[in-house]
């Protein structure tokens, strides 16, 4: 077998703390897949690519994002703006690499 299986595996039966339940959990006990996914996603209105965002997601995914599926929501004074952004996902995987290149993403200020 590969590294990248064995690494693949690896990451799968990692557990985090979940603050909810207070148990170290991982991903797989606490969503389903196959997934629709809903990311929010924040950041200064004038500095975040939400199109370079979605590229990115499409080619963690493989799959296309429907642009009629994405929410936009600008704060009151117009600085920052919210995204809704419903994804597909197969697996755990795909979620950990999602949130990896959000958090890696200097222009993204809050993602959930």
């Amino acid at each position: 077998m590969s590294n990248q299986s064995n690494n693949r595996n690896e990451i799968k039966a990692e557990k985090s703390f979940c603050m909810m339940t207070g148990k170290k959990q991982s991903i797989e006990d606490l969503v389903s897949f196959p997934v629709d996914y809903n990311f929010k996603i924040m950041g200064k209105t004038l500095e975040l690519d939400i199109e370079l965002l979605l590229r990115r997601i499409e080619a963690i995914t493989g799959r296309k994002i429907s642009r009629e599926l994405i929410r936009a929501r600008p704060s009151r004074e117009g600085k920052y703006t919210s995204y809704s952004v419903r994804v597909f996902l197969q697996e755990a995987d795909e979620l950990t690499a999602v949130y990896a290149m959000l958090k890696a993403e200097n222009s993204v200020v809050y993602y959930v």
